[in-house]
């Protein structure tokens, strides 16, 4: 029995899963590059792999031609559909529908921001559609599944019944190697600096100059494959004589980048999937944001007194990133009271959660 979401009410039906001579075939159509970092991508990724494995589906990827990307891709051993050169919805539009007409699908999964209802509607003609979207508002798509983990949604309602809707944090994908083994009590004064895949105002740095009067503390710096090679330089010249013990990782996968941040006392992090993740994990996490969108978001997490919000980083007063840090790492109780509050917004389900809707999708009339 499997449960779909309407209006904010449950609705049961049970599910015949097709044999294995009649695997659900499914493409993602989603990018990576500088400007909107990995976490797309990773999502997918995440979700193809257990889709794979518990579904036994057949997965395709259709992607921009960004190398750290299909790299990912690559490794996961998925068939790819590389867009090369600049395309636009208009343009790849044939391509995807020429490949649909030879190669039927069962369902097509859209990752990407802001996609025009057009190109949604237009795949629908020859297949299930899944949009997944980030925004803080709900807009009405012609989708059979619209996903989108937002906070700034958590009580929405909707009253397309023509459409599931997936809201909240609890449709938030985490990888099964988060749940499987749990955080551990830091004894240490690690903290986690990370500010998405691309960094694109390469706060990294700017933060890294406001730490360096603060005391008894370990960075674990990680950037990510989007970083672009001026702000490394940078770094690196931040780095050469920095006063404090650190540790840098590039391009760390999925599961590294747990392994690095799940013992750290604090997190300074973007508003991204990344703080999502922190929550799960239940690490108190000082937010500075790339912009106005993701500030917003972070107020949300402020307001459920699951994180301490700085706002834009690049309207921030550096002074107050190590004041922050500092008063957090003196008050136990403040990280304790974060830490429980984060932990109930994110229950790492949202995986199950969203593999099972999808496979509804495809599998019930």
């Amino acid at each position: 029995i499997v449960s779909r979401n309407y209006n904010g009410k449950k609705r049961s039906y049970s599910v015949i899963m097709k044999t294995a001579n009649l695997m659900s075939k499914i493409i993602f159509r989603v990018d990576s590059n500088t400007v909107v970092g990995m976490g797309h991508l990773m999502r997918c990724l995440t979700l193809s792999d257990y889709l794979q494995k518990v579904y036994k589906a057949e997965i395709i990827f259709c992607t921009n031609n960004f190398r750290g990307g299909v790299k990912r891709i690559e490794e996961k051993g998925y068939p790819i559909i590389r867009l090369n050169g600049t395309f636009n919805e208009k343009s790849e539009l044939p391509i995807l529908m020429d490949y649909m007409k030879k190669e039927p699908v069962d369902l097509f999964v859209v990752d990407m921001m802001r996609q025009r209802e057009s190109f949604l509607s237009s795949l629908k003609k020859s297949t299930k559609v899944a949009y997944f979207c980030d925004d803080r508002d709900i807009h009405a798509y012609n989708v059979d599944l619209y996903m989108n983990h937002n906070i700034c949604l958590s009580n929405s309602v909707c009253n397309d019944k023509a459409t599931i809707y997936l809201l909240g944090p609890k449709y938030f994908i985490l990888p099964t190697f988060f749940y499987e083994e749990r955080r551990a009590n830091s004894k240490k004064n690690e903290i986690f600096l990370n500010q998405g895949g691309g960094d694109p105002y390469n706060l990294t740095c700017k933060i890294l100059r406001a730490l360096k009067q603060v005391r008894n503390i370990e960075i674990k710096i990680v950037i990510g494959v989007a970083y672009k090679d001026e702000y490394k330089k940078e770094l690196e010249v931040i780095l050469e004589n920095y006063p404090l013990p650190y540790n840098v990782y590039e391009n760390a996968n999925h599961q590294e980048m747990y392994q690095i941040m799940k013992d750290c006392i604090i997190a300074i992090t973007a508003a991204g999937n990344t703080l999502y993740e922190l929550c799960f994990l239940g690490i108190p996490s000082v937010v500075i944001s790339h912009h106005d969108n993701h500030d917003i978001v972070a107020r949300r997490f402020e307001q459920n007194n699951a994180c301490l919000n700085l706002g834009i980083g690049n309207e921030l007063n550096e002074e107050l990133i190590p004041v922050t840090v500092e008063h957090l790492l003196a008050d136990s109780q403040k990280r304790r009271e974060i830490s429980l509050r984060a932990k109930n917004l994110v229950d790492g389900k949202g995986l199950k959660r969203v593999a099972d809707s999808l496979m509804g999708l495809i599998c019930c009339n």
